[in-house]
């Protein structure tokens, strides 16, 4: 038997959250419409959190969206799971803790397209394995529509926020990644999977990995054994198209294609490494796909 939690805004000892207003920035993403507004909370169970989703326009000049989610102060790490239909939103094994001293950060995770938004119905739930309890919301949700003739063409997740380990350790993580498609003189494509970040648990010799599908559709393809980070790829065969380091905090994969495909519904997860079928975070990761 479910049981239902519909949200309500809170004040107190949480703290009233006020409107979000139109022009505000969220990581990379210029705010033109948030729902709700202001932010309502899901609370039952001893489980009270904030969340909100957010459209606009990103810094490049693309379509932008943003979900985020934000604990109460004192409220227990909160496993959630947000879903619009059958796409995923954000699932989170654990929304992080925080004092009373100061109002808890929130968590977002946005994306970046060529498309537009939709408005739409979205389920949280949370608690016990994520389904213990449910919030109904409406939802800005991303309708992605790369063109797939373009010179270039990208999308990509950016995340924000603080995770929690499986033994109880609170980590700030701050990633981008993306898919690109890019052509050269003569017509000539690749694709390039990247990652930005600057945290140092996704850098070389840390804790955390990202798990990407994308690379089981690609199987000739992995990072060598010195590029251990931040993708997590086991059980490939390496080709000639190796990974590449793009910048002091930028490292990828590239690989040169004669047709491609985009795969809009895939999903990146985050992982420990020392655990990796249990992921801390999954959220929206689409890509360019070569064709075979």
């Amino acid at each position: 038997m479910w049981l239902v939690a519909w949200g309500v805004a809170q004040s107190g000892s949480t703290g009233a959250i006020e409107d979000t207003p139109i022009g505000a920035r969220t990581l990379n993403c210029v705010v033109d419409e948030a729902m709700p507004n202001p932010p309502e909370t899901a609370a039952e169970g001893g489980f009270s959190f904030f969340y909100q989703s957010l459209a606009g326009t990103a810094t490049d000049g693309r379509v932008c969206t943003v979900h985020r989610v934000r604990n109460f102060a004192d409220s227990p790490p909160t496993p959630v799971r947000w879903r619009a239909g059958d796409t995923l939103l954000i699932d989170m094994a654990r929304l992080a803790r925080c004092d009373g001293s100061s109002p808890c950060e929130w968590f977002a995770v946005a994306r970046y397209f060529d498309g537009g938004f939709d408005r739409g119905p979205s389920l949280l739930g949370f608690g016990l394995n994520a389904d213990a309890f449910e919030v109904g919301t409406q939802s800005l949700l991303a309708v992605t529509d790369p063109d797939l003739g373009a010179l270039t063409a990208s999308v990509g997740t950016e995340v924000a926020g603080t995770v929690v380990t499986a033994d109880g350790r609170a980590l700030d993580v701050s990633f981008t990644v993306k898919s690109r498609l890019v052509r050269g003189d003569g017509g000539a494509m690749s694709l390039i999977y990247e990652v930005v970040t600057t945290t140092p648990e996704l850098g070389p010799g840390g804790e955390l990995a990202l798990v990407w599908p994308v690379f089981e559709s690609v199987a000739a393809t992995a990072p060598p054994d010195d590029m251990d980070a931040p993708f997590l790829v086991s059980g490939l065969v390496r080709s000639a198209a190796g990974s590449i380091v793009l910048g002091p905090d930028s490292y990828g994969v590239e690989l040169p294609v004669q047709e491609i495909a985009y795969a809009p519904d895939l999903t990146i997860s985050l992982v420990e490494r020392v655990n990796p079928e249990e992921a801390l975070l999954v959220v929206p990761m689409p890509a360019f796909l070569p064709v075979r």
